[in-house]
């Protein structure tokens, strides 16, 4: 009950966020840092517990949860615009890579666990809206320095 309460409450105000940081809205910031404690507090409180109970081995156990808490403080910095987002992204997927290599290892009897699946989904939910969002472009050397044009009316 409190797994799922937690988890649509990361998904309702991490979205609530990025709808306000879209209208550039004040609070904008605060509701999606709020998201996001919530959503690493559902993965880092219930997953790994989820995960072995769903019979994962422990270090892969540990991997998956690692590697989407990396996503999520990755995926927040880069949203804020904090430094260390970039180096967080390149952690993410080099822990992807050995992830990956060693699900291929497993050959086909990895199990993941709901609770696992449902944080996945909310975070790549989120992510995926905040791309989602129209971006503002930065104005050029060229597109500055023109002057605007002069509009001329018939009387």
């Amino acid at each position: 009950m409190i797994k799922t309460v937690l988890n649509a409450a990361a998904l309702l105000v991490g979205l609530t966020g990025l709808f306000f940081k879209a209208s550039h809205w004040a609070g904008a910031d605060i509701l999606i840092l709020t998201g996001f404690v919530l959503l690493l507090v559902s993965i880092l409180a219930f997953t790994v517990s989820a995960n072995a109970e769903a019979g994962v081995s422990a270090p892969l156990n540990y991997l998956m949860v690692g590697v989407l808490t990396v996503g999520v403080v990755s995926a927040l910095f880069r949203m804020m615009h904090w430094q260390g987002g970039a180096m967080l992204g390149v952690v993410m997927v080099a822990l992807m890579v050995l992830l990956c290599v060693m699900l291929l290892a497993g050959k086909g009897n990895i199990g993941a666990s709901r609770q696992f699946l449902t944080v996945t989904f909310l975070f790549f939910t989120l992510v995926f809206a905040f791309l989602a969002l129209p971006m503002r472009r930065a104005a050029t050397a060229e597109t500055a320095a023109a002057p605007a044009p002069i509009e001329v009316t018939a009387q």
